[in-house]
C-alpha cells in the first residue's frame, strides 16, 4: 500500500506564497493532493496553484489575512464547496520573524508576532475543525502540522518576542492534540520544527540583525549561524516539505502531539 499517496485528500496551505508554504505546496501536490494554497499575498497564492496543477491536479490560490477570524470563515467555506465539505488536511505555515533585542522590542509589536503566528493556528484549526473531523469521520484520519520552528525550542539572539510566538505553538500543538485525541476524534496535530531556512525570511532576519549593531555584515551573520549547525547547511523548503508530507500521510496515522526537529542537528547541541 502507498502510504504517501494522497490521491483525493485535500490539504490546505496557509503562508504558500513562497519558501517552505509554496514547496510544500507543490510536493502535497506531487502526491496527488488537492491543494488550497493561502496567502496574504493572492497573486503569489495563485501563482503556487498554478505550479501546484503542473502536476496533474487541482489547486487553488485565496489572498487571505490568517489573523482574520472573517477570513478563515470566507476561505474554510470555500474549502468546503470545493472539497464536498471535508478537509483532509491543514498546514498552519504562515508566519513572521522579528530579529530584534528584547528591550527595544515593542509590546505592540510582541501583539503583532503573536497574532500572526498564534492566533492564526487557533483561529484556523477551530474554523477548519468540523471539515477535518467529517473528514477523520469519512475513514483515514484527518491531520493538522502547524510549522513552528527550533527557536519555539531554544534560545536565540535577538529573537525574544519570535521565540516567544513559536514556543507557543509547539505546547499549544500538544494541548490540541491530546484534547482531539482523548475525544476519538482521529484527527491529528503535530508542529514542525525548521532551523534556519533558505529562505527570504532568514535574509530579512540577517539584514535585521546588521540593522541592529550585532553583525557586521549579513555574510558575517550567515556564517555565524551556519556554525551553530552540526551538519553546517541551512534548511531547504524540500526538508519541511518532506516532512510535512509523512505528518499527512498515512504513515503518521498512530503520531499525534509530536515535535519534528528539521533542523541539520541545530538543537541537539
Amino acid at each position: 500500500m502507498d502510504f504517501l499517496n494522497l490521491q483525493g485528500k485535500t490539504v490546505l496551505v496557509t503562508g504558500a506564497a513562497g519558501g517552505f508554504g509554496r514547496r510544500t505546496s507543490e510536493w502535497l501536490a506531487q502526491a496527488g493532493a488537492r491543494v488550497v494554497a493561502t496567502d496574504l499575498d493572492g497573486d503569489g497564492a495563485a501563482e503556487t496553484a498554478r505550479l501546484c496543477t503542473a502536476f496533474g491536479g487541482q489547486a487553488w490560490g485565496f489572498a487571505h489575512d490568517v489573523t482574520s477570524e472573517a477570513d478563515w470563515q470566507r476561505v474554510i467555506a470555500q474549502v468546503g464547496e470545493l472539497a464536498d465539505g471535508r478537509l483532509d488536511g491543514l498546514v498552519n505555515n504562515a508566519g513572521r520573524m522579528l530579529t530584534k533585542p528584547f528591550l527595544r522590542t515593542s509590546v505592540a509589536e510582541l501583539r503583532t508576532l503573536h497574532a500572526i503566528n498564534v492566533e492564526s493556528v487557533w483561529i484556523g484549526t477551530q474554523t477548519a475543525y468540523p471539515l477535518l473531523l467529517a473528514a477523520a469521520q469519512a475513514g483515514g484520519g484527518a491531520s493538522v502540522v502547524n510549522i513552528s520552528s527550533v527557536f519555539g525550542q531554544v534560545a536565540a539572539v535577538a529573537q525574544a518576542a519570535y521565540s516567544a510566538s513559536k514556543g507557543a505553538i509547539t505546547v499549544l500543538s500538544k494541548s490540541v492534540a491530546a484534547e482531539f485525541a482523548r475525544a476519538g476524534t482521529d484527527v491529528r496535530v503535530n508542529s514542525v520544527h525548521p532551523g534556519p531556512g533558505n529562505t527570504p525570511l532568514l535574509y530579512q532576519g540577517l539584514q535585521q540583525l546588521q540593522q541592529e549593531g550585532l553583525v557586521g555584515s549579513p555574510e558575517d551573520a550567515l556564517a555565524f549561524v551556519r556554525g551553530l549547525i552540526p551538519n553546517g547547511r541551512l534548511t531547504e523548503p524540500d526538508d519541511v516539505a518532506g516532512t510535512v508530507l509523512f505528518l499527512l500521510s498515512g504513515l503518521s496515522r498512530n503520531i499525534t502531539g509530536a515535535e519534528f526537529d528539521v533542523d541539520g542537528g541545530y538543537t541537539a547541541v
